[in-house]
């Protein structure tokens, strides 16, 4: 049965391929999709995972992170919780480091609208994000820390391979040099004076850093950012900016990363900031992902549903070539049973090939433009070794999904030839 079905395909070659072109395309889609999701995945979670440690969690206050805030609007959009927010200042750190589980809690100071100047050059760097903690080489927040001195010290800075690339330079060329910092006099969110616009604060480049993608332009430490930002605001000192303002995050390492998510928990009970930890942000990952393969692969299911009324189409042309056949299949004692097997072997074939030929042609396309596409996303700051993974699991669900595609497809018509009547079949001209 299976022999002659088989010789019944491959009578219309042509057909068959042209046929199973329609399953190809469909399957060449999904797996582009899925392998292609799975690759940003995989991506993403490794750039997060090298820069967020799991015992880690940071804190911030809950306008600062709308797509994560805790905070529970009513219908008149007001804010629920009443309270005054908490300042995250030098007390509010004594009393996380009192928490027990945790290690360490470092304040985090957040500029924006500075820019930098490397001495040697004219050029300025508007617009820069600059932060200021007590940063060491080994931070992963700073990823690849290409070179200087293992601790930032006071007076030093630490800048981002962007600065160099800004003034075109190697990371390296720029230890040792003088930066200034300065107010970017085109800012659009605050209103300028003479004597803001003058202020000028002067550090020596320390250390370079490649973060990648983020921007993080230039570290300060968090004694100096204290100072620049009280001078700024004009604040008497740097004490008295970080009690009436506070940090703008804390950094808290805990003991063990499985009591992070009970220090989360008491922390945005008790203080009311928002908390996040490494678990958030790939659960957040995840769920746009999530979202945005499902949306894809509506397309792919859309194909799928044409590559079926391609098939039921030519099962029934196959049908109607046949029709003096399955009379004689059944006069010489053939089930409809059989006769059923027959067509749905066919198409369940027809599927099978689509299948196979899109995998392969999905398979030879991942192999040749992986290398080029782990280039431009090295190019972008992303550290990838390989974008495309080969899952052999995934090829088999494909495979066996392509042929239920095809078996589907081909239930109408296999039916039909299986309810002919032999009589009418044998005089069918």
């Amino acid at each position: 049965m299976i022999k002659y079905a088989l010789q019944i395909v491959f009578r219309r070659k042509l057909r068959t391929f042209l046929t199973s072109l329609g399953v190809t395309i469909s399957v060449v889609l999904l797996s582009f999709i899925i392998f292609g999701m799975q690759g940003l995945d995989n991506m993403l979670t490794n750039e997060f995972t090298s820069r967020f440690r799991p015992n880690e969690i940071f804190l911030t206050q809950q306008q600062d992170l709308g797509f994560l805030s805790m905070a529970e609007i009513d219908e008149n959009g007001e804010d629920e919780n009443e309270e005054e927010p908490v300042v995250m200042n030098k007390e509010f750190l004594e009393e996380i480091e009192a928490i027990e589980g945790v290690e360490e809690a470092r304040g985090v100071f957040v500029i924006m609208n500075l820019q930098i100047q490397v001495e040697e050059y004219s050029r300025k760097m508007e617009n820069a994000i600059i932060s200021g903690w007590n940063a060491y080489s080994t931070d992963p927040i700073l990823g690849e820390f290409i070179a200087g001195d293992e601790v930032l010290e006071d007076g030093c800075v630490y800048v981002s391979k962007r600065v160099s690339s800004f003034y075109d330079v190697e990371p390296t060329d720029l230890l040792g040099e003088k930066v200034t910092l300065s107010p970017f006099a085109g800012s659009i969110y605050s209103t300028q004076t003479r004597g803001f616009d003058e202020k000028e604060y002067s550090y020596q480049i320390c250390g370079v850093f490649d973060i990648g993608m983020d921007r993080n332009d230039l570290v300060l430490t968090a004694n100096d950012a204290k100072v620049l930002l009280a001078d700024l605001g004009d604040f008497d000192s740097g004490e008295d900016y970080v009690k009436e303002i506070g940090f703008s995050q804390v950094s808290i390492t805990a003991v063990d990363e499985e009591i992070v998510s009970d220090i989360k928990d008491k922390i945005e009970e008790d203080y009311g900031v928002l908390a996040i930890t490494s678990d958030d942000l790939l659960s957040f990952l995840n769920d746009i992902t999530s979202a945005l393969t499902f949306a894809l692969l509506l397309f792919a299911v859309v194909s799928a549903i044409v590559a079926s009324v391609g098939i039921i189409n030519t099962m029934i042309m196959s049908i109607y070539e046949q029709t003096r056949e399955i009379g004689i299949i059944k006069a010489i004692g053939g089930s409809n049973l059989q006769v059923l097997g027959i067509f749905l072997i066919q198409s369940g074939f027809i599927g099978f090939f689509g299948g196979l030929l899109g995998l392969l042609i999905v398979y030879l396309g991942m192999y040749f433009s992986d290398p080029y596409l782990v280039e431009i996303l090295r190019d972008n700051n992303f550290n990838v070794e390989q974008f495309f993974q080969f899952d052999p699991v995934l090829t088999t669900i494909i495979i066996i999904a392509s042929i239920t595609v095809g078996i589907i497809a081909g239930v109408y018509p296999s039916v039909k030839a299986a309810k002919l009547d032999p009589v009418k079949a044998l005089s069918f001209d």
